[in-house]
């Protein structure tokens, strides 16, 4: 079961270590679980091997993890796999630190850091890993949790 820490490191192993561009897609301008040429968003990169990144739908992070993608609450199975996959404090609302999700912060974080850099070139994906960096150290702030650029 992946903690807040494991998915800190995760993403910081993605895109500050390995230095992949964010799940971003520079047609529609909008950020995605899964690019045109294998960009993968924050959320996409903490998947469980069992789940395909280009089957999700074009929901938002709490929609899948509630099981409602289309308002009638009946898309419990990849739910069910999240949370089997993802330890409580990941995805129960935490409304003392952030309202909301661990892993819709974690997801925020990358899209803030995406949106305005194309990542089509060195010098945007240089951008969008600095924005991200500054982002997750305040969250890892925020949750108490090591940055892990500081270890």
């Amino acid at each position: 079961m992946l903690t807040q820490q494991d998915i800190v490191n995760k993403v910081y192993q993605y895109y500050i270590i390995e230095g992949n561009p964010p799940g971003y897609d520079s047609f529609i301008k909008n950020c995605t679980y899964y690019g045109k040429d294998g960009e993968r968003c924050a959320v996409s990169v903490c998947l469980p091997d069992t789940i395909d990144p280009k089957s999700l739908p074009q929901a938002g992070v709490e929609a899948l993890v509630d099981g409602d993608f289309d308002g009638d609450f009946d898309d419990f199975e990849l739910s069910d796999e999240l949370k089997k996959h993802w330890a409580p404090a990941v995805y129960e609302r935490n409304d003392t630190i952030d309202t909301g999700m661990f892993i819709s912060r974690i997801q925020m974080t990358h899209d803030n850091a995406a949106l305005g850099s194309y990542c089509e070139d060195e010098e945007e994906i240089e951008s969008f890993k600095s924005g991200f960096e500054h982002r997750l150290r305040n969250v890892c702030i925020d949750h108490g949790l090591t940055y892990p650029g500081d270890a």
